[in-house]
């Protein structure tokens, strides 16, 4: 897909980040951290706690290629998705 002839952006939502993560994936992608140091920095902020190694193939080819691809952290932080599920929208927006 992102090797398409014209200059559309293939935009990659990535569900293991939070909102919260979108500048490690942009400072990622933009050369400014390398992957070892997006993954620390992963686990450093966020409370996901997913093994984003695993992407790292998707990772480097969305880096390669920023020009075609652009990379979004895609939910919210898991730790209000817990207070949405436990105490509904209102607690969540407290929370917030």
């Amino acid at each position: 897909m992102s090797k398409s002839a014209d200059n559309t952006k293939l935009h990659v939502i990535m569900e293991h980040f939070s909102f919260e993560m979108q500048d490690l994936l942009e400072e990622y992608q933009d050369g400014s951290l390398t992957i070892e140091e997006m993954v620390a920095k992963y686990h450093e902020i966020g409370t996901e706690g997913h093994d984003v190694m695993l992407y790292r193939s998707l990772l480097e080819h969305a880096k390669a290629n920023k020009d075609k691809i652009k990379l979004h952290a895609g939910f919210i932080p898991r730790t209000y998705a817990k207070t949405l599920v436990k105490e509904g929208e209102e607690g969540a927006i407290k929370a917030a």
